[in-house]
């Protein structure tokens, strides 16, 4: 059933009023609230007589029932951009909202049923396993808005794994001195744990279990050796161009590039099979972020995947974004031939330079009407990372190392963190007495850093990693990343909201790495169901098949009722939550990002909506000003009801 928006009762009053209100219009249906209704309906199967008092008792539970979903919607996440909503904006939700109907029904029902254990069959439907529904996604309507979307801030990007496999092996191919390694002979069949010789069987195990790994080295560093003989000894180095030229493609039924690419993508098979567990699954992400980090060590390739990520960020309509390069005092990015080292110095150079060329570039094509050139772009910031894993010494220096690149480049340095898988690091706990000596130094240089700190990405309730929330909290985190434990701790965030801390959300990586196992079971909607601001964000993208746009989708697909008012809020509080260095600088973001919203929104309505004579009176009003189509945010609206 409905609920109508005027069927209300002054606060406070008891059944028997409420009961004597509603009497009078017992017959007539309720009017559909300003919040849409929760996504299970009741569904009647037998009409039974009850007595006239029984039916004035339900028409007051019903009036109670729609005061606390009013209530409930007035405190939703989405509250401010719903309430404040432009005609073209409530229409365009409907777009969206019919859109995810339409894809449940064209491609997901569709795709008819799939095959599980026992030869149960089950239906496809979005928000299922993410990898298993990949190629479905890709036709849907949902993510071609998603795509079309402005996006705001990208706040969670670790910037080695950030673009399609593809580009990184491409550059190697070119390098006269890439070398690749394996912990395994690339051979068919099951290795004697004596003699060490494979036994000549089809067993293929040891093509899926190698660790691959990459690196540019000079003459005297290389130790040969061929991947694909029964001579072979872990880590010995074969030149890559080689090993392209001998893969055995026959045998493998693909390419050797298309075999690294698929080794570098997290597969559906490996995330979902039964005995899979979030250590398993951080086992096969560790070996891939090493096989990526040997792509990426060399100054050519870093150079190159810098300038192709600043344009796939305007390809992903994204404005800004906040990357994590890791830095480390044992620095491995080197020259082309293997022989020099860039230290850490260099590499935020490069990056500066480049972002600094490219968004000069961007400017002048987009005056020129250079395709893939865009309006309006705020550039983007460096999170200062290092391992969690490193002794106190490494990270005091690091922190050390973070205040003097603030100095010198004060408008590109964001913040610092802790890298790394959280149950295999130190704690925060373990370098407290170091951050707090950083927030003195910083306080006494008149600098603002802020920790931005990974926390709660983990299952492991009551552990000392469970508790980095709690130290989080404490030295003050402007941003936590990941934040999944932390509806489990009431204190902290409540604490954490009232300090307006953000938590910059990943659902893909989450539910790859095993913490959900599909997008409706995500801690995100616990934090939105809190209005606990939060930012999407995709991590380590190369790795799981996905660009931001795809995170978008699946939280909107993740919830039934989520629709255009959420992917706003979103959108809004990743910028509200961004480390501009500036007021100033962040006005200006909204305004960019309200001029692209506008356009998304008068998009939609053309797109999908333009036989609609209710929208094509919108279209007319707004065919001479677009800034109709959505209005500034109440940039305070959203806090007062906290």
């Amino acid at each position: 059933m409905t609920f109508g928006s005027d069927a209300t009762a002054p606060a406070g009053s008891g059944l028997d009023a409420a009961a004597a209100a509603a009497a009078a219009s017992a017959a007539a249906p309720l009017a559909t609230p300003a919040s849409p209704p929760p996504a299970a309906a009741v569904k009647h199967t037998n009409n039974i007589q009850h007595a006239p008092e029984i039916l004035q008792l339900r028409e007051a539970y019903n009036v109670k029932r729609h005061r606390v979903a009013d209530d409930e919607a007035a405190y939703a996440f989405d509250h401010a951009c719903r309430v404040n909503a432009t005609q073209a904006e409530r229409l365009a939700n409907d777009v969206l909202l019919r859109l995810k109907k339409e894809d449940q029904e064209l491609v997901f029902d569709g795709a008819g049923l799939q095959m599980g254990y026992g030869s149960q069959e089950h239906a496809h439907f979005a928000g299922d396993h993410y990898l298993t529904n990949v190629p479905l996604i890709q036709k849907t309507k949902v993510l071609q808005a998603a795509r079309k979307m402005p996006k705001g801030a990208h706040l969670h990007i670790h910037y080695n794994a950030c673009l399609a496999p593809t580009v990184l092996l491409g550059l190697a191919a070119k390098m006269d001195r890439m070398f690749i390694m394996s912990s395994k002979k690339l051979l068919f069949g099951k290795e004697d744990q004596e003699t060490g010789k494979m036994d000549g069987s089809m067993d293929d195990s040891n093509f899926f279990l190698s660790a691959i790994s990459f690196s540019i080295l000079a003459p005297e560093k290389e130790r040969p050796g061929n991947l694909f003989s029964d001579e072979y000894k872990e880590n010995q180095t074969m030149p890559f161009r080689q090993f392209l030229a001998e893969f055995p493609a026959d045998k493998i039924g693909k390419s050797a590039m298309d075999w690294l690419a698929h080794k570098l993508v997290f597969s559906a098979e490996e995330t979902y099979d039964i005995p899979q567990t979030a250590a398993g699954a951080w086992q096969r992400f560790n070996d891939r972020t090493k096989m990526m980090k040997g792509l990426f060590n060399y100054e050519t390739a870093y150079r190159e995947y810098t300038k192709l990520f600043l344009q796939d960020l305007l390809d992903d309509n994204i404005q800004y974004a906040e990357i994590r390069p890791n830095f480390m005092t044992n620095n491995q990015l080197w020259n082309d031939e293997g022989t020099k080292q860039v230290d850490n110095a260099g590499i935020v150079t490069i990056i500066t330079d480049a972002c600094d060329e490219f968004v000069a570039r961007n400017a002048a094509n987009f005056k020129a009407g250079v395709a893939g050139a865009k309006k309006n772009f705020d550039g983007i910031k460096i999170i200062y990372c290092t391992p969690r894993s490193f002794q106190r010494t490494q990270v005091r220096a690091a922190l050390a190392e973070c205040i003097e690149f603030k100095k010198r480049w004060p408008q590109y340095i964001a913040g610092f963190d802790l890298v790394g898988e959280e149950g295999q690091g130190e704690s925060l706990n373990f370098f407290v007495s170091e951050f707090l000596e950083f927030k003195e130094n910083c306080k006494a240089e008149g600098l603002d850093i802020p920790f931005l700190f990974h926390c709660g990405e983990t299952l492991s309730i009551g552990t000392s990693v469970d508790g980095n929330v709690v130290d989080a909290l404490l030295l003050g985190a402007k941003r936590i990343g990941h934040g999944f434990a932390l509806p489990r701790h009431p204190v902290v965030l409540e604490r954490m909201k009232q300090r307006n801390v953000c938590v910059e959300v990943c659902p893909i990586s989450n539910e790859v790495l095993g913490l959900t196992p599909r997008i409706s079971g995500h801690a995100v909607y616990d934090l939105l169901a809190r209005n606990f601001p939060c930012t999407v964000n995709s991590d380590n993208g190369t790795l799981f098949q996905s660009s931001l746009s795809h995170d978008f989708y699946q939280v909107l697909v993740g919830k039934a009722d989520m629709g255009l008012y959420g992917w706003r809020q979103l959108a809004e509080w990743s910028l509200t939550h961004a480390c501009f260095t500036t007021p100033d600088d962040l006005a200006r973001a909204r305004a960019h990002w309200l001029d692209e919203w506008q356009d998304f929104v008068v998009w939609l309505l053309q797109e999908f909506d333009s036989a609609n004579p209710e929208t094509q009176a919108v279209l007319r009003e707004l065919a001479g000003d677009k800034t109709g189509a959505a209005k500034p945010a109440p940039v305070e609206a959203d806090r007062s009801r906290l």
